[in-house]
């Protein structure tokens, strides 16, 4: 397996235990950009704009919107929509309507990547909250009710204490508790939320418990504050204890300085190991890919980490025993790690957001690489003329991926006893598209995908509570719970 190791300069800030002596983060990269009056079209700087709009568009319209031919930049897609399906139909074209077309290979990539590019400059996605539906959901395997348990402003994630209480983060920085279906109007005092954050202004994100929380009262928060080096951000993993309300015993087990505030997801095994994600989407990062920060051994970002309890990182992590390589490094290569789930047998499965296309679900392997962004199903968010690597070997590839991208997000294996034909399925949430996915896995393999909730929100969380119920988190603040019909 190929590895990028970069060196130490870009570490950054990093801690693993409460007290530990951090460095002083690293220089951050600058870019500089010519300044603009008019906000500009990146899709049409691509190289396939000009192919598009003299061979194509005078059937689909400028900007693919449609005209005497389907628009291509909508969720609909009459012929397929992953890249191949796209390419395939330019190719081959469909008689009688569309004449195949003499391209090059190189043209035919560049033609998709302008789709994709336009896809996501005209979709229009409306996040408003949409009215929870009285009526009864039918689905393939199981109906359903949606019953709104409560409301919050602007939440991330959930947990169930095993007295059957829910914790909710608020991510302007408060823990909130619901008690026997109601929320409880005193959030927690005392929680460690830092100082004011810029750009999305999550303060508080992920919450789990340790795995022996009924004895030792552990809980873990990841949280986001402001990068002293005036840029970014600095994510922590701290656990803590409530007592009377209240946050006590506060630690920091890890911290790192990132540019995203909407990764950071947790997850316990059944050994008691910690697992967390730190995302690197690169969105401004205009150097080579091979040098990307999530290819950086020395980096904690696009990585999942794996820790003890306490942040101390395993003797047998994969990547103990290579100089200037963090120790904590599990496996590397993602973009945005949005969810985290271990299954019935232990594997650990991770969802991730690509870059138009490419959004994904994975299974994490000891030391493996994930690819981005070298390899990726996704195209670039700017101009540079980039085509997408989708395979590469020594690089793992997704057991499910998306294209167009629908902003899958957390996820949660499905154990419990009210849907007895939901056993041992995958849901996934999406933002974007504002859906619940459930998915069927045979030999860690998809042999079905349904969708079986969508338009009422931008689903941010997954879970399976003590009475068998799933339950989803909404961006809009919307905890529902999905109930035998």
């Amino acid at each position: 397996m190929k590895r990028w190791v970069a060196g130490l300069a870009g570490a950054g800030l990093l801690a693993f235990a409460a007290g530990a002596n951090a460095a002083e983060p690293a220089a951050a990269r600058t870019i500089v950009r010519a300044p603009s009056v008019v906000k500009p079209d990146p899709a049409a700087a691509l190289p396939g704009a000009k192919i598009f709009n003299t061979q194509c568009a005078g059937c689909h319209g400028l900007r693919a919107v449609g005209a005497e031919g389907p628009s291509l930049s909508d969720e609909y897609w009459i012929h397929g929509r992953t890249d191949a399906d796209i390419a395939k139909a330019i190719r081959g074209g469909f008689d009688p309507k569309m004449a195949a077309f003499d391209f090059t290979d190189a043209q035919v990539n560049d033609l998709v990547a302008y789709i994709r590019a336009v896809f996501v400059a005209t979709l229009v996605v409306d996040r408003s909250v949409q009215t929870v539906p009285n009526e009864i959901q039918h689905t393939e395997a199981a109906d359903f009710r949606v019953e709104t348990v409560a409301k919050f402003a602007a939440p991330y994630a959930f947990v169930f204490l095993p007295d059957g209480r829910a914790l909710i983060t608020e991510t302007a920085g408060t823990l909130r508790v619901v008690e026997n279906g109601k929320l409880l109007p005193q959030a927690i005092e005392g929680i460690p939320i830092g100082t004011p954050l810029q750009g999305p202004g999550r303060r508080i994100l992920n919450i789990a418990l340790h795995p022996d929380y009924a004895k030792n009262g552990w809980i873990y928060l990841t949280i986001a504050d402001s990068n002293p080096a005036g840029r970014g951000f600095i994510m922590r993993a701290v656990r803590g204890k409530i007592k009377d309300s209240r946050w006590t015993d506060h630690q920091v087990l890890f911290e790192a300085p990132t540019g995203e505030a909407s990764t950071a997801r947790m997850a316990f095994d059944r050994d008691g190991y910690l697992f967390m994600t730190l995302g690197f989407s690169g969105n401004i990062y205009a150097g080579p890919p091979e040098d990307a920060p999530s290819l950086d051994l020395a980096d904690p970002n696009g990585k999942v980490l794996r820790m003890h309890d306490d942040g101390r990182a395993p003797a047998d992590n994969p990547f103990v025993n290579i100089p200037g390589a963090l120790k904590l490094v599990w496996s590397y290569g993602h973009r945005q790690s949005l969810g985290i789930a271990f299954d019935s047998k232990g594997t650990l499965w991770e969802s991730e957001n690509g870059a138009r296309g490419g959004d994904e679900v994975n299974i994490i392997k000891k030391g493996a690489n994930y690819g981005w962004p070298v390899v990726t199903w996704g195209h670039r968010y700017d101009s540079i003329p980039r085509v997408a690597m989708p395979e590469m070997e020594g690089v793992e590839q997704p057991v499910v991926s998306w294209a167009p991208s629908p902003a899958v997000s957390a996820m949660a294996f499905y154990e419990g006893s009210a849907f007895p034909r939901w056993k041992g399925n995958l849901f996934v949430g999406a933002m974007k598209y504002r859906a619940l996915y459930r998915i069927v896995l045979k030999d860690n393999r998809q042999v079905l995908q349904e969708e079986v909730l969508r338009g009422i929100d931008r689903v941010r969380d997954v879970g399976v509570g003590p009475d068998g119920c799933l339950y989803l988190l909404t961006d809009g603040g919307l905890f529902l719970r999905l109930a035998p019909a």
